[in-house]
């Protein structure tokens, strides 16, 4: 099975004119993520964040985090999820107790003083994303915290539990974890890939929140099998609908409760298949 690094370095034979990214009503092609996720991982490496390095990243459901995983887990790096949901407060907090070594953010999070000035008395280095601009906000020219390397079983994704039962807890994903979800995946519905060129075929429709596992599973899925991607900027019933109808699509998924919502709602086919997630 091609890994996960493996898979996203293939993006990089696709034509630069190729759809890759609709948010909202928006298609961003291959070539725009591509100079973006070049970016980062130039700026990524200039303060000194190759393998290993912890990168947090304010995630939400736009191109700029989209492209900041391409940079990340394609070079072997590990994300930091941060809830752009969540106050300000808790989301500096959450940064903080976390300690990456970068923290890549919206431009609208670092004009937050009380977020800059935490990330700046950190030592921890900050990046604005926004568009194609990648502009340093904090930190010195070099990173320095010591990178540390778990040669056994590596981490691709430290993120929040959902908090249910308690108050969220960081839990580790590691690569071997992701790439034995892959596989298990594709031994069930096949890859889908292997004879198209990349970013053709169906499109990957992404409703939930990409800084929760359901919304994340679903781009790193996709990015893997080099689909289009579709990533509704929130969830709504009328824009899952209408993305839909839009893209025919044959499968998708929703958990219970937006099920429940979207099913007063018609939708394109008779024979789509709806997965409970």
């Amino acid at each position: 099975m091609t890994g996960i690094r493996e898979a996203v370095g293939l993006l990089w034979s696709a034509s630069d004119d190729a759809k890759m990214v609709q948010q909202g009503k928006v298609w961003h092609t291959w070539g725009e993520v591509r100079v973006l996720a070049e970016t980062i991982d130039a700026e990524l490496a200039r303060v000194g964040c190759g393998e290993g390095a912890r990168i947090g990243v304010v995630l939400g459901n736009r191109m700029e985090s989209i492209a900041s995983l391409i940079a990340i887990l394609g070079k072997g790096r590990t994300i930091i999820t941060l809830n752009p949901m969540q106050p300000t407060a808790r989301v500096t907090a959450d940064a903080v107790a976390s300690l990456p070594q970068v923290v890549l953010a919206p431009q609208s999070v670092w004009e937050e003083t009380e977020f800059e000035v935490a990330m700046a008395e950190a030592g921890i280095v900050g990046f604005a994303v926004d568009g194609l601009d990648v502009v340093q906000r904090t930190g010195g020219p070099e990173v320095t915290i010591e990178v540390v390397k778990d040669e056994k079983d590596p981490i691709a994704v430290e993120m929040f539990t959902s908090g249910t039962t308690g108050p969220p807890k960081r839990v580790p994903l590691t690569w071997r974890q992701l790439e034995a979800a892959l596989k298990a995946v594709h031994s069930h519905t096949g890859k889908g890939g292997d004879e198209r060129e990349p970013l053709t075929g169906r499109v990957a429709l992404v409703s939930l929140a990409i800084v929760h596992i359901g919304g994340l599973w679903g781009v790193i899925q996709a990015l893997a099998e080099a689909r289009p991607i579709v990533v509704l900027p929130r969830f709504t019933v009328d824009g899952w609908v209408d993305a839909v109808h839009e893209h025919q699509l044959r499968v998708a998924g929703l958990p219970p409760a937006a099920m429940r919502s979207s099913s007063t709602r018609t939708c394109p086919r008779r024979s789509l298949r709806v997965c409970v997630r």
